[in-house]
């Protein structure tokens, strides 16, 4: 692993380091000493399944489904590390240009990929519109579908950074990064987009607000009797209740639209 590209600069020391090879990425690491660690570690894995378990009840099609499931979980054991390891979407280049050696005030000379070398994250794309017309548009719909699922279980930051564009067989996209709980504090507005996107600017709204009545929602709250309730909330770890605050709420939004 060490002898591995990193996908990008950590900029803090609470990110965990992405490591790139031709066919699998692998994050970490994860010290089995940090608290913080196995949350991460935990949460990442609860969140990627109840992601997966949305989609397919959903019915969400397979073209606008954005979710890989982690591949396995490696443990170096004489160091109590893990990392965690999952097929890689894009394509890694061998061009010596395509690497940079950096140092920054967390790393030292670390071999780093150039940023659009390997795949590119979708916020790189948008200042181009044809990166997103003819066969492409949906590349819109399901970057929003993915901002709505991550919207109603409260989790990682939904902004474009946060979705890559795939380069492997399948021409989709994949979101990353949900390790986290959102904070408590709900945006106050009236707007679909907004309230399920972070930082929406002029260009974004533009090039994406025409999709949000496509996104396939919740139309009712979940029973908390029901299966999906019972797996969610036992396997993965989700607050019911909150979700189906969060349902009603962008629901009922989207009716005053209308």
């Amino acid at each position: 692993l060490s002898k591995l590209p990193h996908g990008q600069e950590r900029t803090s020391t609470h990110k965990k380091a992405v490591f790139i090879s031709t066919d699998y990425v692998y994050k970490g690491p994860y010290l089995a000493s940090s608290q913080g660690d196995r949350k991460k570690l935990l949460y990442n894995l609860y969140f990627t399944r109840a992601l997966l378990t949305l989609e397919q009840y959903l019915k969400i099609p397979d073209h606008l489904r954005s979710i890989i499931d982690w591949h396995s979980v490696i443990k170096i054991d004489n160091i109590n590390e893990y990392y965690l390891k999952q097929k890689s979407l894009g394509k890694l280049s061998t061009l010596e240009s395509d690497h940079e050696v950096v140092t920054t005030k967390i790393e030292t000379n670390i071999k780093v990929l150039r940023r659009g070398s390997h795949i590119n994250r979708l916020i790189e794309l948008e200042n181009d519109k044809s990166n997103f017309q003819n066969d492409k548009k949906y590349l819109c719909q399901a970057c929003l579908q993915h901002f709505y699922l991550r919207y109603i279980l409260n989790i990682g930051d939904s902004g474009t950074w946060n979705i890559l564009v795939r380069r492997d067989h399948n021409q989709g996209i994949c979101g990353i990064d949900f390790e986290e709980i959102r904070s408590e504090k709900s945006k106050k507005t009236n707007d679909p987009l907004t309230m399920i996107m972070s930082k929406v600017s002029k260009r974004q709204q533009d090039l994406y607000g025409s999709y949000i009545n496509d996104i396939i929602i919740f139309k009712n709250k979940i029973d908390p009797a029901d299966e999906l309730a019972k797996i969610l909330s036992t396997s993965f770890k989700i607050d019911i209740d909150n979700m189906n605050e969060r349902i009603e709420k962008y629901a009922n939004c989207i009716l005053k639209k209308k």
